[in-house]
């Protein structure tokens, strides 16, 4: 593959998979810039985890590239929890964990889902409740309960994340669990989990002995 022609003539001919992370970038950023990008992180997915700012102090990446960049993580994490689709079974903590894992793991807040399920474990809908600090982001129980009786959910599931990575339950969120789960119990409403994403790792409190 001739590397003298242009970006979007490679592409155009042999796909964009056929590119470097590279060239990809400096379709984006510019050469200088995709250069530089790669030169200052490790992984894509570190600089992925870069904030503005320091996306700023990168030679030949100024506020607009750094949105820019931005965007095109953020975009990248959207797609991949795309695999959460009405009439999808959940048939163990790892299929739950598996569809948030590359959405949560590397968000700089903790970020609230609330999944809503039929009698068959199946999906009925997603819903990001609450965001809020690095430390916590539990929504309320009448909240998350008004939109799974909206649903007409059987059961539901929970997961959120921790920017640390530990996926250790803190004492609030073995407290909002256990109150969940008694209300749901008073609605016989099923709560099949709560997964807490960490750095490429997961705690299930069924699996624990906690739900």
């Amino acid at each position: 593959m001739s590397m003298d022609k242009p970006i979007s003539d490679r592409i155009a001919m042999y796909g964009e998979q056929a590119l470097s992370n590279e060239d990809l970038l400096t379709a984006l950023l510019g050469r200088l810039a995709a250069q530089n990008l790669l030169a200052e992180f490790e992984s894509l997915r570190q600089a992925g985890k870069a904030s503005i700012a320091d996306l700023c102090t990168i030679p030949k990446i100024g506020r607009a590239r750094a949105t820019t960049v931005k965007a095109l993580f953020e975009l990248a994490r959207r797609l991949a929890s795309e695999d959460l689709k009405k009439g999808q079974s959940i048939r163990s903590p790892g299929d739950l964990a598996s569809m948030f894992m590359s959405r949560l793991r590397d968000l700089p807040r903790e970020v609230f889902f609330l999944v809503c399920l039929d009698g068959r474990n199946s999906i009925l809908c997603v819903r990001q409740m609450s965001e809020g600090s690095p430390t916590q982001a539990a929504p309320t129980i009448y909240s998350i309960l008004h939109i799974a009786i909206g649903q007409g959910a059987a059961g539901i599931a929970c997961t959120h994340n921790h920017p640390s990575g530990s996926t250790a339950p803190s004492n609030d969120d073995k407290r909002f669990t256990s109150d969940l789960k008694h209300v749901c119990d008073a609605l016989q409403m099923k709560f099949i989990d709560h997964i807490i994403i960490g750095d490429n790792s997961f705690f299930s409190f069924t699996e624990a002995g906690l739900l």
